[in-house]
This record gives C-alpha cells, sequence and structure tokens, in this order.
C-alpha cells in the first residue's frame, strides 16, 4: 500500500480541497498528484455542473452528421480493457492517417478514412494500450495515458510532437480568450503552414483525448477538416454509437464540434477560480510523421 505524501495533500487542502478527500485521492491515485487532482475536480464536477452541459448540448443539434464515417466498434465493445485506452486509440490513429500522407499529397481522402480504418485504429490502440500497461511497473495505478507517456514508449514510433510543442489551455465563455481552443489551434494551424503537410492534434482534456487531422495550405478545401473520435456521442443532436471520422468545411464548423464534445463547465461560485481553471484546462500535442534519418 502506498503512503500518502503529507507535502502533496498540503497541496491539495491549499487548493480547497478538504484533508481527507485529497488524502483519499492520493490513495487510490497511489500518489499521483494529477491524477489525484483531476479525480478531486471530476467530484466536483459531478456535482455543480450539469446544467452548463445541458445547455451547451442543446446549442448544437443543427449540426450536419451526414458526412459522417461511422466504424462498427467504439473503444467501449471491448468491455474494460478500452475503456481508458482513447489516447492510445488517438495516437494509432494519428499514425495510420499520417503514414498514407507523403508531404502534401491528398490522395483520395475517403479511401483512408473508411469503416475499416475506424475499426482497426480501435484494436490496434488497444491492443498498445495493453502492451504498455503490461510492461508498466505502475500498471495497477495508472489508467488513462498521456501522449508523451505513450511515445515514451514507443521510441521506434513513427510520430514525433512538432515544433513549438504541446500547448497547455482553458476552455472559457470567451472564444476569444489567448490561452482558449480557438486561439491555440490558430496558432498551431499558422506554424504548420510552414511545412506544407498535414498535421494531426491530439486533444486531451481529461479523461477523453480525441484526433484533429488539419490540412495544408493547398488542401485547405471543403471537408478537409477532420475530427475523429473513438468515443460514442450524444453531444451533435443524433446519437453516434461507434468510432466516428466527421469532416468539416471550414476550421469554424470544426472547433464547434470541439466546443458541442468540451464544453466550459461552470462549477458555482463556491468552487475556487484555480479549482475551476484546473477542470476545464486542455492539452494540444500536434503531431507529425518522423522520417527515418540516415
Amino acid at each position: 500500500m502506498s503512503t500518502v505524501n503529507n507535502s502533496d495533500v498540503f497541496q491539495l487542502t491549499a487548493m480547497g480541497f478538504s484533508d481527507s478527500d485529497a488524502r483519499e485521492a492520493l490513495r487510490i491515485t497511489s500518489g499521483n498528484m494529477e491524477l489525484a487532482v483531476n479525480h478531486l475536480l471530476s467530484d466536483v464536477a459531478g456535482a455543480s455542473s450539469s446544467a452548463a452541459t445541458t445547455s451547451t448540448v442543446a446549442e448544437t443539434t443543427s449540426l450536419d452528421l451526414t458526412t459522417v464515417i461511422q466504424g462498427t466498434t467504439s473503444q467501449y465493445t471491448f468491455s474494460n480493457v478500452g475503456r481508458s485506452a482513447c489516447t492510445c486509440i488517438a495516437l494509432t490513429a494519428a499514425s495510420m492517417f499520417l503514414s498514407k500522407f507523403d508531404g502534401s499529397s491528398s490522395g483520395d481522402i475517403q479511401d483512408v478514412l473508411s469503416p475499416e480504418f475506424l475499426d482497426r485504429m480501435i484494436t490496434q490502440g488497444i491492443e498498445t494500450y495493453q502492451q504498455i500497461l503490461a510492461t508498466s511497473s505502475n500498471s495497477t495505478a495508472v489508467e488513462h495515458m498521456s501522449a508523451e507517456e505513450v511515445l515514451q514508449q514507443q521510441p521506434n514510433a513513427d510520430l514525433q510532437i512538432a515544433a513549438g510543442g504541446v500547448r497547455q489551455g482553458v476552455l472559457t465563455h470567451d472564444r476569444d480568450y489567448p490561452l482558449g481552443l480557438k486561439a491555440l489551434v490558430e496558432d498551431i494551424l499558422m506554424e504548420s503552414r510552414e511545412s506544407n503537410e498535414w498535421i494531426c492534434l491530439l486533444m486531451t482534456k481529461t479523461p477523453e483525448t480525441i484526433l484533429i487531422c488539419l490540412p495544408p495550405p493547398s488542401l485547405a478545401t471543403e471537408s478537409s477538416f477532420w475530427l475523429i473520435d473513438s468515443h460514442p456521442r450524444t453531444q451533435f443532436g443524433n446519437t453516434i454509437e461507434s468510432a466516428y471520422a466527421f469532416p468539416h468545411p471550414s476550421l469554424q464548423a470544426l472547433l464547434e464540434s470541439l466546443y458541442a464534445i468540451f464544453p466550459t463547465t461552470d462549477l458555482g461560485p463556491d468552487v475556487p477560480e484555480m479549482m475551476a481553471e484546473m477542470y476545464n484546462s486542455f492539452d494540444l500535442y500536434p503531431l507529425q510523421r518522423r522520417y527515418p534519418t540516415n
């Protein structure tokens, strides 16, 4: 049984959590501070945020889903083995997607993104997740993995984090917030124009990870901004029961879908501002192909 570090307890109580809740969160996460905070914040959100989420979903029922490609499985199809595998699945999808495009070559994206593609990303992603858990010294404590953790466990992976590195942001009601989703995605898209290649963005908002595929400028035409997701969804007005790939005609349309999946959550006046920002925080990992070095 792991020992709870008193300094970690002090840090959590300084954020506004009770001593008993802090100790329990650290106990069940084996002392992992990040997971402990996410556990505590999830409990707060569950008790405080249903009205905010419901109103956001109601505003997105007009999204056009006629062009959505759906697989036959989701990460939940395989019982508990896929429940926490979404980061591995999204990285698998990024590798599969980028391997089909050499530089700015377009090919036929409809031939790449298919029900078979989606089913394969699920099975291969879950296999990767299970392999990493089997070799991890802390496999019983950590279920959800960050992209860095997965890439570190796969030194021969054909993916790398693009120049500029990971972006950390906060979901707010102000769409133009400098650290908001719109600003950070636009910044990454601007940087990627220099390479004129497809770029994939892994977006993590604990406990979920999805994949965004952004086109090079030469291909930024209708239906070229893609959202790939291993989770079933109800946020779009019509239920999507499997993994799916959703094309969008513009970056703004893609952002609207992301806002539907990850709405800003109001935790109420009794929750400290820092805690609310942590709950609404997200990470963006820009990914590009790693080419062999001679």
